[in-house]
């Protein structure tokens, strides 16, 4: 990591500088320098690396969003079982897993 003794930082706007420290630049110069620089930072534009955890998580995401909402096969056994009268339900079990939601949300 580089020092940075003169107290410019990479972030820090260097057109404030040039026109500080060169008072002998006319005015036009000086905003003529000013339009390269700006060109040259449009030119260059922002990058943005991403860590692997956080790429991980984006093509979990994009994997997700590929799916659909709803399991359409599950909904219409549960609905079958429903109306057949075969739909097995253990009330201790449902009252459990309410209790384990609950304590998780809270």
């Amino acid at each position: 990591m580089p020092i940075d003794f003169n107290g410019l930082g990479h972030t820090q706007n260097t057109k404030t500088r040039s026109l500080d420290t060169a008072p002998s630049k006319s005015r036009p110069a000086a905003v003529a320098q000013d339009a390269v620089t700006q060109a040259t930072e449009k030119k260059r534009g922002e990058n943005l690396v991403l860590s692997d955890k956080a790429k991980a998580l984006k093509d979990m995401e994009n994997e997700l969003k590929s799916k659909p909402d709803v399991d359409s096969d599950k909904v219409a056994k549960v609905k079958a079982a429903l109306e057949n009268g075969t739909y097995d339900l253990n009330p201790q079990k449902l009252a459990q897993k309410m209790l384990d939601f609950d304590k998780s949300i809270f």
